[in-house]
């Protein structure tokens, strides 16, 4: 028998030792490429995103609230705007408060922005002291991009019906989008209002006069007086513009129109951008058969004019179901009305959506939310222009589960026509072993089949167990994406504003950029042309006893990849071909314990290699 070699045997416990330590230390979800924290400098404070957009250069503009003090119906709050360069330096803060020191119904908040590179706008809702009430007003402010500083004396603008701020309402420009045309940038502002008898919903065009504060205004109350006592019961939730920019597609919702006071139903108009006026056939009310809460959170359209609409009706177990609505460009009747009730019942919704085209067979409609089976998770769901579930995806809806224990909601979705995936966003739990940890997470499925391709990338600022704090984001327009190509590097660059959990009531306000790529024709030794960016990857768990996810990241997105893993001795144990998901399983099987190399090759370069261990942990 050969004598032992001691040295070898020492150095291989070392480096087994190593290898457990280091898999054990490994964060399986995806970086981002940058992350930017706001703390207003006042401890026991919140300071939270609400949306992002940016700029053709790729800066990037977020706008949210600081300062909210936690003290019964008293806040001190901000509206506060923030400009960060593509690399995530901040350039520029700034902001605004109709009054401070206030004890309120609601914090002074920046709801929405947007951006044509010149100008910047965000809808607001801020106070006022008239006559020693308090107010809450529908506002509009108007930056200039190159310093954040409010343009002439015009802004900011406030839409005066009575502004009231009562217990059960909430007075807010709530949504906002630009069209630009050959006159220059038009700015369309979506919220409710109150004129001191009925609330209603509200859409008014900024006006470029000088002076002059709505080009048009446009208001619905519902056809029943049974609930406009409560701003809680009407406002606008999503606005969109034609392509051509002559109309504007609204979604929000009413007090219900049957005897069931205090409910919502859906609103869905079309206006004329010039003068607000209603196109023929609009608006549209429904009401779910249950005359309970029916809300809409998103609108879009196709080429055809054909108005998508989705959000969730509440059934007759005062749950809900997630519901979308395809009406024709002349309104009126629906073209069809699909709902989804989840697995396990409870609580589904479709927060967002896009239209992508006009397909009877393959995805035309894209949705996103959250959806109960088990658990509450992460949804998206893939629908043709008919309105049916869409079969190239093998499983419709698809669904993430941060943790079984948890209560996942997305939050919004963006569509890349350019890598072919629709992301989802929102807040999850990804807490272990009963130990809940509330994320920013963000994930990407295949809009042509599916499958998870990216993700999960999840932000936690500190390890939060609930409820002593999350990380969360609070509304759709909390995400964006713009898709890059220089002819060989592809890539998604998304942008996500939340809040993060700090200690105690102590939150600062986020900002994140991650940079998901798609497919590159030229790679150079796993590097990508001009080494714009190196492939990158995690492996979780490591080690494992039943099997492990290799997640690649960074630099490509896989076509016909092959996985080879090779035992200490270098035979090949497991081989995969033809792999095209950018998440790749490996299972044990009968491979026996012990420690293994693997390298993953496509087209003949090396994309990624590394090692790991089989266990029985």
């Amino acid at each position: 028998m050969r004598p032992i070699n001691l040295k070898k045997v020492i150095l291989l416990l070392f480096v087994l030792v190593t290898l457990i330590n280091d898999a054990k230390a490994q964060v399986p979800p995806l970086s981002p490429k940058w992350s930017a924290l706001f703390d207003s400098g006042v401890g026991g404070k919140r300071d939270l995103g609400y949306a992002v957009t940016t700029d053709a250069s790729g800066n990037v503009y977020v706008t949210g609230t600081q300062n909210i003090t936690f003290y019964p119906n008293y806040y001190d709050s901000k509206v506060t705007t923030r400009k960060y360069s593509s690399t995530g330096t901040l350039l520029h803060t700034t902001s605004y408060s109709g009054s401070t020191g206030l004890a309120g119904c609601d914090a002074e908040v920046g709801y929405c922005i947007a951006t044509d590179g010149t100008y910047l706008w965000v809808a607001a809702s801020t106070y006022n002291l008239n006559g020693g009430n308090k107010y809450l007003d529908f506002t509009l402010l108007k930056y200039n991009c190159s310093d954040l500083s409010l343009v002439s004396s015009d802004y900011p603008k406030k839409y005066a019906d009575m502004d009231g701020c009562v217990s059960t309402g909430q007075l807010r420009a709530s949504c906002l989008v630009l069209a630009s045309t050959g006159s220059g940038t038009q700015c369309f502002i979506g919220g409710n209002t109150y004129d001191g008898t009925n609330w209603a919903t509200l859409v008014t065009k900024d006006s470029s006069a000088a002076g002059q504060m709505w080009a048009w205004t446009r208001k619905y109350s519902g056809t029943s007086s049974a609930g406009n006592v409560d701003g809680n019961e009407h406002c606008i939730t999503d606005i969109k513009v034609s392509d051509d920019d002559t109309k504007v597609y609204v979604a929000g919702y009413v007090a219900n129109t049957s005897t069931n006071t205090g409910k919502r139903d859906w609103y869905t108009a079309v206006l004329n951008a010039s003068d607000g006026s209603y196109v023929s056939g609009w608006p549209v009310i429904y009401d779910n058969s249950a005359h309970k809460n029916d809300v809409p959170c998103a609108i879009d359209f196709d080429s055809n004019g054909n108005v998508y609409v989705a959000g969730y009706k509440t059934n007759s177990s005062d749950y809900t179901d997630a519901l979308l609505i395809k009406y024709p460009s002349t309104g009126s009747t629906a073209s069809f009305t699909q709902s989804y009730t989840g697995s396990g019942g409870a609580w589904n919704a479709w927060v967002d959506l896009v239209v992508v085209g006009t397909s009877t067979s393959t995805p035309a409609v894209f949705v996103g939310g959250y959806a109960t089976r088990a658990t509450q998770d992460y949804a998206v769901a893939a629908y043709t222009s008919s309105g049916g579930l869409s079969t190239s995806w093998s499983t419709n809806p698809n669904f993430y589960d941060g943790h079984d224990a948890g209560g996942d909601a997305g939050f919004g979705i963006e569509y890349s026509s350019g890598t072919s995936r629709v992301y989802i966003f929102g807040k999850a739990d990804e807490g272990t072993s009963g130990i809940a940890n509330i994320n920013i997470s963000t994930v990407g499925f295949s809009s042509t089949n599916g499958t998870k391709v990216w993700g999960p990338a999840s932000y936690d600022c500190t390890t939060d167990a609930y409820p002593n704090g999350v990380d969360e984001t609070n509304s759709k327009y909390g995400f964006v994406n713009k898709y890059y190509d220089d002819g060989c590097y592809t890539a998604d660059h998304l942008y996500i504003v939340g809040d993060a959990f700090v200690s105690g009531h102590d939150y600062d306000y986020v900002t994140l950029k991650y940079s998901p790529s798609g497919a590159c024709t030229d790679r150079l030794g796993g590097r990508l042309k001009n080494n714009v960016e190196e492939i990158s990857g995690t492996l979780h768990p490591n080690p494992f006893s039943s099997s492990t996810e290799l997640n690649i990241s960074g630099g490509v997105q896989l076509t016909n990849a092959e996985l080879t893993v090779y035992d200490m001795t270098g035979r090949i144990v497991i081989s995969k071909q033809h792999i095209s998901s950018n998440i790749i399983t490996i299972e044990k099987g009968s491979t026996p314990n012990g420690l293994y190399f693997y390298k993953l090759v496509e087209n003949g370069d090396l994309l990624y290699s590394g090692k790991f261990i089989i266990s029985e942990q």
